[in-house]
C-alpha cells in the first residue's frame, strides 16, 4: 500500500512542475485545506462556502449562526496561508500571487475574529518552530515521527489546558490539536518526497489520537486517496485551459487570459473583484466574463 501511495504522489509531483495551471491547481487545494481544517476544529462550512467567501460572493460561512462556534473561519484561514508561507515552493509562490490579489487572510481575521489570533499564535509559533528544526527522511514513518515529536514537545513545555483547549473571555472552550494538522503538507515537502507543496494532505484530527502503527497507515491512505483526487483535479483544470486557448486565441498578458486563470482558480468570483484584479470596471470584468462563458458553450458542443 506505500509504494502505490508514493507513486501517486510521485506522478502528481511531476505532472505539476510541468503543468501550465499548477498554480489555479494550488489554489483550489488550497480551499480544500482550509474546508478541512475548519472541520478539524469543529466548524462544519464546505468547499463551495469556502470558495466563495473569498471569492468575494458571500460572507465567511456561519458568520451568523457560528456565533457559538469555538473558532471563526477567518482565523482558521489565516493560519493555514500562514503555515503554506512557511515552504519555499515556486508552485505554492505562483498560487500566492493569484490568491492575494483576490483576498487578505489577515484583513479578514481581523476584522470578524481579532481575539483567537493571540490565543492561537503562541500555539502555532510552537508548532511552527519544531517544525522548522526536524530532521526528516522521505518516509511516512518519519513523517509519524515527527508528528509524535510535535505532540510530545507541546504536552511538555505548554500548559497543558493550551495543547487541548483554550478556554476565552466569553467561556467558549476552544480546541487547539487541529493546529499540528496544518503543518503535515509542510512535513511532507520539507521530507523530500515532493517538491511541490501538498495542501490537499491535510487530512483528518482524528490522526493525532492513533497510535505510531495506526498514524502511518492512515498517512499512507490519506496520501493515496489525495494525489489521486488531485490528479483528477488537475486533469478537469488542464483540459478546461486547454479548451479555452483553443476556442480563443489570446496572448500571454492579455487580460483575457488573465481572467480565464482567476475564473478557472474561483468560478463564483465577482465581476467587482475580477475588475479590480484586471484593473478595469466591473462592466468591463463582466464582459470578459461572458466570453468565458460562451467558450465554454463552445467546448461542450
Amino acid at each position: 500500500m506505500g509504494d502505490l501511495a508514493y507513486l501517486a504522489l510521485g506522478k502528481l509531483d511531476g505532472r505539476l512542475k510541468n503543468s501550465p495551471v499548477a498554480d489555479i491547481w494550488a489554489v483550489r487545494m488550497r480551499l480544500r485545506a482550509i474546508s478541512q481544517s475548519a472541520s478539524n476544529a469543529g466548524i462544519g462550512v464546505d468547499l463551495l462556502e469556502v470558495e466563495n467567501w473569498i471569492a468575494g460572493a458571500a460572507l465567511p460561512p456561519r458568520y451568523k449562526q457560528g456565533l457559538n462556534d469555538p473558532i471563526h473561519i477567518t482565523t482558521i484561514t489565516h493560519f493555514v496561508i500562514a503555515t503554506f508561507n512557511l515552504s519555499r515552493c515556486s508552485v505554492h509562490n505562483e498560487a500566492s500571487s493569484i490568491w492575494n490579489s483576490v483576498f487578505n487572510a489577515s484583513q479578514e481575521m481581523n476584522h470578524w475574529d481579532g481575539e483567537a489570533y493571540s490565543i492561537y499564535t503562541p500555539i502555532w509559533r510552537a508548532v511552527r518552530e519544531i517544525c522548522q528544526d526536524l530532521s526528516l527522511s522521505p518516509s511516512a514513518s518519519s513523517l509519524v515521527h515527527a508528528n509524535l515529536m510535535i505532540l510530545d514537545h507541546l504536552e511538555a513545555s505548554i500548559e497543558a489546558h493550551i495543547l487541548q483547549m483554550k478556554t476565552t473571555n466569553g467561556g467558549r472552550l476552544i480546541p487547539s490539536v487541529w493546529i499540528a494538522g496544518l503543518f503535515i503538507p509542510y512535513l511532507v515537502w520539507k521530507s523530500g518526497l515532493t517538491d511541490t507543496l501538498m495542501p490537499n494532505l491535510i487530512g483528518s484530527v482524528r490522526f493525532f489520537d492513533l497510535t505510531a502503527t495506526e498514524m502511518q497507515n492512515m498517512l499512507i491512505s490519506t496520501i493515496e486517496n489525495e494525489s489521486a483526487d488531485g490528479l483528477r483535479e488537475l486533469d478537469q483544470l488542464e483540459a478546461n485551459f486547454a479548451a479555452s486557448n483553443r476556442i480563443r486565441k489570446f496572448t500571454k498578458r492579455s487580460r483575457y487570459q488573465i481572467a480565464n486563470k482567476f475564473m478557472l482558480a474561483f468560478p463564483s468570483l465577482t465581476q467587482r473583484r475580477l475588475g479590480s484584479v484586471l484593473g478595469t470596471t466591473p462592466q468591463g470584468a463582466g464582459y470578459l466574463c461572458r466570453q468565458l462563458q460562451n467558450a465554454a458553450v463552445e467546448q461542450r458542443n
